[in-house]
């Protein structure tokens, strides 16, 4: 391919996504529709070169353990979408910016862990933006392999471009929250491309080179043609690669900072549920036929099947699709290092860098820091880019992109314990996170990343052989449950500060809109709190925060004056949204170290507290008294410590019983004595419900009074010790409850007995439908035999007869032949419409040329009777089925010549709505309303007043309602009776024009044409042998006539010229079968004809194989002869 093209495609694409980008900065759009579509498909930065380029090639090479990096991705989102927007709404309320801010706000903003975690995050990252540049250039080398610049400037090339672009729209200034809508959108429109670019090839993979759908399942059920596809085997490697791709949707740091920094909205998590799940399954149906067409058509030429996606439109001289699936491997590996290095580059700086400046003494006061901050992203994105651009050129192991990527997978999913865990277990420690993770990561490098990167230097991990697994499946295991492990045994063991308590109560509750951390207890002055914000967000995003505060209090700041809570909380917030929670707190930590407060100020700040409790009380008084449910709340010495009115009502308790310090005991003891706990001694309720409460267990009971109330209790312990409980008046509920139960019991057995009767009904109606379907098979066969033989016996008759007399009889009985024909063909006909067994072909026909020439057909009769037929057919292309749409207009004229004695016929069409619609009108006798359904029923027959016009069978419009409803064609009729009738059928419009093909003349026919031909004819009936022999003979030809195969070898000792053989012979014999058979006798392919009354495809398809002329009982002789001239043209065009 042309190498300058390429290079002019890849600058143009470039040079898209910076417009793009620059109107994505400039107009970020809000939180729309379109905006959550944009998140959505920006989640599929996931797709990188392993699912464009090398999900084919795990394909070709490992069957069905490509699909786990599709299904992980898609069981998190549609399963587990819930969690998806737990994370967003942590994320969103606490102003995270990378998964390693994520795991050390979690426990306690811990640096040391979020250090951790960055370097594991860059372990991972950097091999694996390397595969990126990797598959682009050997990508570029199929592409262009003569081309003098090769895919190693390719890779080059790209890799500047996506260094340029990730400085000028990921670090060209503080965002808060990190927020980059250009990335985003230029992502989303990558995402768009790669799909559409595998799709292409796919499509092109399945209809031009497996003949579609069909060939696709073929190729795939047939274990013969050694696809790995056909082999469906979901061993421990399946679900554990599954595992992984589940983690690595959430935890690899271009994805959290895509779902969680970029897009954290409801809405767009909502949408992303359906949206990316569909993306995902898009994408994995488009592997399929690319890598069964790849091993048909390039395995054997030793290529490699990662690199099926260019290989198959390149083979096939579709050198646009293959620049087309370039780009969109282009687009994947882009979209992934321009993510990647700016989630790196921010959690570099936030994780690694500034804690160190901050911790060497550097002063926050006196530095614009802002800058700096811009300068260290800058910095630390050329590295990343360079580094993996380095790595790529000294990894001498061309590993395929499917074992890069899974190295990626695994180390990432050593966060994967901390980090659900610290979701849904608040006694998780940072300390045990720490060890665990360490150990994970260290198990990953010893036993997976040296082995795969420098072969040789290190044991790779056990190869389990005895369970036939691999080293990834063997180290994913071990070093997860080693992480975990030590997770859960270094926290039970180890002590949480209270900074890690109160971050566990955040992160594991629902509640989750509470700020990062509560504000800083040290009252600064207005003027310190902004002189910093300026020096880490700027001018502008410190007068923002300024204004903000001020609304919010209703007060105007004095920069002399204290920070209020309000201030350091914003201030707080942007700092986090700048360089990380962690940084933050360390940040104002260092800025504020020296403030001190004097008596007076901590007086009137624990006045303020004393205050807010108050008001606290109050709002929970007023709460709990307006609640349906009775509430009461117990302290840790067993103590009653609140309740509500609603508690009083429901229990009628005495005045002075019910007060603050009131022991349990005695509440209980009092209920029990009236009955309100059960039968039984009242000390030992007490002593069951104490224990009970002592336990903290939860508990959840319904308890029915002796008046008949029945009241619900649940309680539960709070997390500061104590017990809660909560009791409602159920009665009502329950009455309901027991009465809906008895409806719905006499309802499931009425529905019981009803769909009994239905299904028998059914069962009884299917073989009843079986039954008539092969009786009527049966007997159209049966009776087609007779009719041939006759029908051939009077054809010899006709054409032998000498006097008039004799003409004149064999013609009446050839017409009663044909009647009795269009009987069991239209009846034949009926069955196998109703058994859904004909065959419908949907293809582009042109109607003037095709109901032209049916009109043009019917015009001698319309003569003969003394009918002006006209037609006006316009020049249009409908997609439907040529010879159904034919039989059906066919019955339309033929019905309206019939029945119309004076006046005309007129067929034309018409549009009607978005389709097209042919009628054809008479001025018949008309119809009257009361008949218009009973004429499409078998056997239907209006009077005729013309006789000589000929009665029909009363079948044809019963054929044209089966038709035109297996077509999915609306069909219907107009009649006034004295005036004609209408009869119609729409037709969709086609989307493109017919092929055009070369007319063929009909060869001329000769009554001697057989002369000195022999010919065997094969059939088990004796009455058809004769008469097929006397009508041949009366060709010319000399006939051996057999009625089974052994008599066949006895009357031909050689091959003859032709054969005519019947479909089923007796004992089950197919005449296929014994052809194929005499062949091989006679070492010649013998040119035949099958002759048959069956009308099913298998019999079409057997004589398609055998190389036989299909021939349909009753023999009609210009059939014949037609069928004799066609099998003699395919046997001398036969090898």
């Amino acid at each position: 391919m042309n190498g300058p093209l390429i290079g002019l495609s890849l600058a143009a694409y470039m040079t898209l996504l910076f417009v793009v980008a620059w109107q994505g900065d400039r107009r970020p759009g809000g939180e729309g529709r379109a905006q959550a579509v944009t998140q959505a498909l920006s989640l599929a930065v996931y797709c990188t070169t392993w699912t464009f380029f090398g999900a084919v090639g795990t394909a070709s090479l490992s069957g069905w353990l490509y699909l786990p990096i599709y299904l992980g991705p898609a069981l998190v989102y549609v399963l587990g979408w819930k969690l998806i927007r737990r994370i967003a709404e942590i994320s969103r309320s606490n102003n995270l910016t990378s998964i390693a801010d994520f795991l050390a706000a979690r426990f306690g903003h811990n640096a040391a862990l979020g250090a951790l975690a960055t370097g594991l995050c860059l372990c991972a990252t950097l091999p694996y933006i390397a595969l990126q540049l990797r598959a682009v250039e050997s990508t570029f080398q199929v592409l262009a392999p003569t081309t003098t610049a090769g895919g190693l400037e390719t890779a080059f090339g790209i890799a500047a471009v996506m260094l340029v672009f990730s400085l000028m729209f990921g670090a060209r200034h503080l965002t808060r929250g990190e927020k980059h809508p250009g990335v985003v959108r230029v992502i989303a429109l990558e995402s768009l491309l790669k799909l559409a670019a595998l799709i292409a090839v796919a499509w092109f993979a399945l209809t031009q080179v497996l003949d579609g759908p069909f060939g696709l399942w073929t190729e795939l059920a047939d274990a013969s043609q050694g696809h790995a596809l056909s082999q469906i085997e979901l061993g421990a490697e399946f679900w554990t690669y599954t595992l992984l791709s589940a983690c690595a949707i959430v935890l690899l740091p271009r994805q959290f900072h895509i779902a969680m920094v970029e897009h954290s909205t409801e809405r767009g998590v909502r949408t992303a549920r359906w949206l990316f799940p569909l993306y995902l399954v898009l994408l994995s149906l488009a592997v399929l036929p690319i890598s069964v067409a790849g091993d048909n058509e390039l395995a054997a030429q030793g290529h490699d099947p990662d690199r099926y996606v260019l290989l198959l439109p390149l083979a096939a001289g579709e050198d646009g699709l293959a620049l087309l699936a370039y780009l969109g491997g282009v687009a994947a590996a882009t979209g992934m290092v321009i993510v990647s290095a700016l989630a790196m580059s921010i959690m570099i700086s936030n994780e690694w860098v500034l804690p160190w400046l901050l911790r060497s003494g550097q002063n926050v006061r006196t530095r614009r820091l802002d800058a700096l901050i811009l300068n260290i992203r800058r910095s630390v994105i050329g590295l990343v880019i360079l580094g993996a651009y380095g790595f790529h050129l000294l990894a001498t192991d061309t590993r395929s992109l499917a074992g890069l990527g899974l190295l990626a997978f695994v180390a990432v999913a050593q966060l994967a314990p901390a980090f659900v865990l610290g979701l849904l277990w608040r006694g998780t420690s940072a300390r045990g996170a720490i060890v665990g993770i360490s150990v994970g990561f260290l198990i990953w490098g010893v036993w997976l990343a040296l082995p795969t990167m420098a072969p040789g230097v290190l044991l790779a991990a056990p190869n389990a052989a005895t369970l036939g697994w691999g080293s990834v499946t063997v180290t994913t295991w071990l070093s997860l449950i080693a992480n975990s492990g030590l997770l859960v045994s270094v926290s039970v063991l180890s002590r949480r500060s209270i900074v890690e308590q109160a971050q566990a109560n955040r992160f594991c509750r629902r509640e989750f809109m509470v700020p990062a951390s509560q504000p800083v207890q040290r009252q600064a002055r207005v003027q310190d709190i902004l002189f910093l914000l300026d020096r880490f967000v700027g001018e502008v995003r410190t007068s923002l925060v300024v204004r903000q505060v001020e609304k919010a209090t209703g007060q105007q700041l004095s920069p002399m004056g204290r920070a209020s809570a309000e201030l350091m909380q914003a201030a707080e917030r942007q700092l986090a949204g700048a360089v990380g929670t962690t940084s933050a707190r360390m940040v104002l930590d260092s800025a504020l170290q020296d403030v001190e407060l004097s008596i007076e100020e901590v007086a009137t700040i624990l006045d303020g507290t004393r205050e807010d409790l108050r008001l606290s009380r109050r709002l929970l008084r007023a709460t709990l008294d307006n609640v349906n449910h009775g509430v009461s709340v117990i302290d840790s010495d067993l103590r009653i410590a609140a309740w509500n009115q609603r508690y009083l009502d429901l229990f009628q308790y005495p005045p002075g019983l019910i007060t603050v310090g009131r022991p349990l005991a005695d509440i209980i003891r009092y209920n029990a004595e009236r009955g309100l706990c059960g039968p039984g001694d009242p000390e030992a309720h007490v002593h069951k419900r104490l224990e009970h409460i002592r336990a903290g267990t939860p508990h959840r009971y319904e308890r029915t009074r002796p008046d008949g109330t029945v009241i619900e209790m649940q309680g539960k312990q709070l997390p500061g010790g104590g017990y809660v409980t909560s009791f409602a008046d159920i009665t009502d509920h329950k009455r309901v409850q027991q009465e809906l139960q008895a409806a719905n019991e006499n309802l499931e057995a009425i529905v019981q007995e009803r769909t009994r009767a239905l299904q028998l009904a059914k069962q009884a109606a299917e073989r009843a439908n079986r039954s008539k379907t092969q009786f009527l098979a049966a007997a159209s066969h049966d009776l087609m035999q007779p009719i041939s033989a006759a029908r051939l016996f009077a054809a010899s008759l006709l054409e032998q007869a000498d006097g008039q007399q004799v003409q004149v009889a064999a013609q009446r009985i050839a017409s009663a032949l044909d009647g009795a024909e269009a009987v069991l063909s239209d009846l034949s006909e009926i069955n196998r419409l109703d058994a859904r067994r004909v065959p419908v072909r949907h293809e582009t026909v042109d109607l003037q040329v095709e109901l032209g020439a049916l009109v043009e057909e019917c015009r001698p009769i319309a003569r003969a009777r003394g009918i002006e037929l006209r037609d006006h057919i316009a020049p249009v292309h409908v997609r439907t089925d040529r010879l159904h749409l034919r039989r059906i207009v066919q019955n339309y004229l033929s019905n309206a010549l019939r029945y119309t004695s004076r006046g005309g016929v007129l067929i034309g069409t018409r549009r009607v709505g978005g389709g097209l619609r042919v009628a054809v009108y008479d001025t018949g006798p008309g119809i009257p309303v009361e008949r218009q359904e009973e004429i499409y029923q078998e056997f239907q027959r209006l009077p005729i007043e013309d006789a000589q016009a000929g009665q029909g069978l009363g079948l044809g419009l019963a054929i044209v309602q089966r038709m035109a409803r297996l077509l999915g064609h609306a069909i219907g009729l107009r009649s006034e009776p004295g005036r004609g009738s209408c009869f119609w059928i729409d037709l969709p419009p086609a989307t493109s024009r017919p092929k055009a093909s070369a007319p063929t003349a009909p060869e001329a026919t000769s009554q001697t044409e057989l002369t000195g031909t022999q010919v065997l004819c094969l059939d088990n009936d004796p009455r058809v042998l004769e008469g097929l022999s006397v009508l041949l003979r009366g060709w010319g030809a000399t006939t051996r006539c057999a009625g089974d195969p052994d008599q066949a070898r006895t009357v031909m000792t050689g091959p003859p010229d032709l054969a005519i053989v019947d479909y089923r012979l007796d004992d089950g014999v197919l005449g296929h079968e014994v052809l194929q058979a005499l062949r091989r006798d006679w070492a010649r392919d013998v040119p035949a004809i099958l002759i048959t009354a069956d009308r099913n495809h298998e019999v079409r398809q057997a004589a398609v194989q055998a190389g036989m002329v299909l021939l349909h009982k009753p023999v009609k002789p210009a059939t014949l002869r037609g069928a004799i001239r066609q099998a003699r043209a395919l046997g001398r065009r036969a090898p």
